[in-house]
């Protein structure tokens, strides 16, 4: 089984904002342990603007987080 402290780890390996995003995810699980997770950056780029992106897809016994 996935340990929370893995997600946790993968979010401050991101760096993109972990200890809110790290609290959002704590929150939303209920205290429900990870099944899986995954944790995907993303960077896109536009007419003079580049902007960020993080989508952390979370599973556990009865929710499906995104």
């Amino acid at each position: 089984m996935i340990q929370h402290q893995d997600l946790r780890a993968q979010l401050v390996a991101v760096g993109y904002f972990p200890e809110i995003l790290g609290d959002v995810v704590d929150a939303s699980l209920g205290g429900e342990p990870v099944e899986a997770f995954y944790v995907h950056p993303d960077v896109a780029f536009g007419n003079g603007t580049i902007g960020r992106h993080l989508t952390v897809l979370a599973v556990t016994r009865t929710r499906l987080l995104v």
